[in-house]
């Protein structure tokens, strides 16, 4: 199960994931959207989530960005206010369908 709540990341004033992504038929999830509803800005803070990135917001950026994600057991929460706790996971990775090349690791990808 994957859950979250964004506030100002990237773009995303603020988001709440509500129930969730529920992975136990399938351990994949695909986000179809029309274009400008934030499908970029929502997969930008899951990047910098698996790299130990903080967010930011691009738009606004005097504005406190925070997310708290839900995975299964886990919690990752973030605040610019406190910008010294980045979360990082490594069970998130994000292919971008505008990059020529991809960092997969032997670890990555089987």
């Amino acid at each position: 199960m994957l859950s979250g709540r964004f506030e100002n990341c990237y773009g995303i004033k603020e988001f709440d994931m509500g129930t969730g992504i529920n992975f136990s038929q399938s351990n994949k999830a695909l986000i179809y959207a029309p274009n400008g509803v934030m499908k970029t800005s929502f997969t930008k803070v899951f990047e910098d989530l698996s790299k130990g990135e903080a967010s930011k917001d691009r738009i606004f950026p005097e504005a406190t960005t925070s997310y708290s994600i839900h995975y299964y057991t886990n919690d990752y929460v973030f605040t610019s206010a406190n910008p010294r706790n980045v979360p990082s996971c490594d069970a998130v990775y994000v292919i971008n369908s505008f990059s020529d090349n991809f960092e997969f690791t032997k670890e990555t990808v089987s």
